[in-house]
């Protein structure tokens, strides 16, 4: 059932993600919009979206392991909002023991464009 609703998660993105989860720094490393604010942030909204606050942008980002031996990710994305400010956000993430593809939630407090992950992986 979660792999269900990861996959509708990741569908729905993608049909607003229209420069997002390509990454040529490192094809192991996507990312995508996560719930449905690229809805609410429309000229015609959905009907779900009368409680959305701007600012609760969310985007999931998807790290898969080369090495065997990885037990941590090390991160930085770099987007840019609408007005050209850029952003970063850097952090570290323990793999998935149960999973191929660990997965870690950013927010960036703004939709972002123009999206690069940089990805280090770390082992013991």
């Amino acid at each position: 059932m979660q792999r269900l609703i990861l996959a509708g998660i990741v569908l729905s993105s993608l049909a607003f993600s229209q420069d997002l989860g390509t990454n040529t720094a490192n094809p192991n490393a996507l990312l995508f919009p996560y719930g449905m604010w690229p809805n609410c942030e429309v000229s015609n909204p959905l009907p779900l979206c009368v409680d959305f606050q701007p600012g609760n942008e969310s985007y999931l980002l998807f790290l898969k392991a080369v090495n065997t031996d990885t037990t941590a990710f090390h991160y930085i994305v770099k987007g840019t909002r609408a007005d050209g400010v850029l952003l970063t956000v850097e952090s570290v993430v323990l793999k998935s023991k149960t999973n191929p593809v660990t997965t870690s939630l950013i927010g960036f407090g703004a939709p972002v464009k123009q999206t690069t992950v940089f990805m280090e992986e770390l082992s013991q």
